[in-house]
């Protein structure tokens, strides 16, 4: 573009036009995955919790609400949470469900076996609550000696030759 002086000397310019359509904001796709994986087990409060604790951001770089995780579920046509008719034979307990079922403090009498494998738990992503599932085979006794304390838990007869040394 020539500009003109008042005394006759012309100077080229060249200005950047601002564009008329910004790029839209959109929330990051592993975040809506995340969010579809998580709203079949959760509600939405729960859901923002999750994403809250793992240091997630909205698309704008705010925190998530209870009222963002719905209109992003909206947004990605996404399934509410509903919770289930009747029960599972065994229900799915979180830390502080399955501690008072055995009778046991949730800290680390509930986790260290958890973290182990012997109590089958699951957790969809870091941050969300641990789903337990308690049948009745698995028989705990809350033990002391002294001063340790821990889980002990009694193997059934359900596998009879678990413990038979190799020949």
């Amino acid at each position: 573009m020539p500009l003109r002086w008042r005394g006759g000397l012309v100077t080229e310019l060249a200005i950047d036009l601002p564009h008329s359509n910004p790029p839209p904001i959109r929330t990051e796709e592993e975040i809506i995955d995340l969010v579809r994986r998580l709203a079949v087990h959760y509600p939405d409060a729960t859901v923002s919790g999750i994403l809250n604790r793992q240091g997630r951001k909205t698309a704008t770089g705010r925190r998530f609400t209870a009222g963002g995780v719905g209109n992003l579920r909206r947004y990605g046509k996404i399934p509410r949470f509903q919770p289930a008719g009747e029960p599972p034979q065994s229900p799915l307990v979180n830390i502080k469900e399955a501690a008072e079922l055995l009778g046991v403090a949730p800290s680390s009498t509930v986790y260290r076996p958890l973290n182990d494998g012997f109590i089958a738990g699951v957790q969809i992503t870091p941050g969300a609550p641990w789903r337990i599932r308690l049948t009745d085979e698995l028989e705990t006794v809350h033990v002391r000696c002294g001063k340790r304390k821990g889980l002990r838990i009694m193997v059934t007869d359900a596998v009879p030759d678990l413990f038979d040394q190799m020949p």
